[in-house]
């Protein structure tokens, strides 16, 4: 499973800067993970018709069904992963089908599948009996979160305690690249090292 990480860069530079900021041990695995979401992110986005992208995804559902990795790199990730018991075949399919079920619900709207993705990260990352922050993440996903006030109080100091601050640095990243890069809010980087380093916004007077 070496070489994760590197292999995210090389894909999406952005999103694997941010997952520096992610656990260590968990480091290779969520790069795995988010190299599979950008896959399934660049079939929909680059196909020219939905019949295309539905054809590429297929194929690393089949591939993930199969055991068959044709070596492909990233598939020999995942099976690794699958018989490590660190995620499961069932929950790799089920995320590469939110992008599926996008190209017939909503092509230009895939909030959904990146929630999904947060979530299976939290779900790997968090401690036995932790909470999936299910609400936070849903929160985090939103198109309004270039204004932190779909993020309650409650939301943040859920965060804080259980150190999921590299979720919202990833969550930024990738709504960052999903509204094409032009984020409302030019401030994106200095939100990201806010959260890591816990920099407080300044009150209104």
């Amino acid at each position: 499973m070496a070489g994760a990480w590197q292999a995210l860069r090389e894909l999406d530079r952005e999103l694997a800067l941010a997952l520096l900021f992610a656990p260590s041990q968990h480091r290779e695995t969520l790069a795995n993970l988010a190299t599979l979401a950008c896959e399934a992110e660049n079939a929909v986005v680059a196909a020219s018709e939905p019949m295309l992208a539905a054809i590429r995804l297929q194929w690393w559902v089949e591939a993930l069904e199969s055991g068959n990795s044709e070596g492909v790199p990233l598939v020999m990730r995942l099976l690794a992963e699958i018989d490590s018991a660190t995620v499961t075949k069932q929950a790799l399919i089920d995320l590469l089908g939110l992008w599926q079920d996008s190209l017939t619900s909503n092509p230009d709207d895939r909030f959904s599948c990146w929630n999904g993705l947060f979530t299976l990260m939290t779900s790997i990352v968090a401690d036995q009996g932790d909470d999936p922050l299910q609400d936070v993440i849903t929160h985090m996903t939103h198109a309004q979160i270039s204004d932190h006030s779909h993020l309650t109080d409650e939301d943040l100091i859920h965060l804080d305690r259980h150190s999921y601050r590299w979720l919202m640095i990833l969550a930024l990243t990738a709504l960052h690249r999903q509204q094409g890069g032009n984020m409302a809010s030019p401030m994106l980087i200095w939100r990201m090292l806010g959260w890591r380093y816990g920099i407080a916004r300044p009150k209104a007077v």
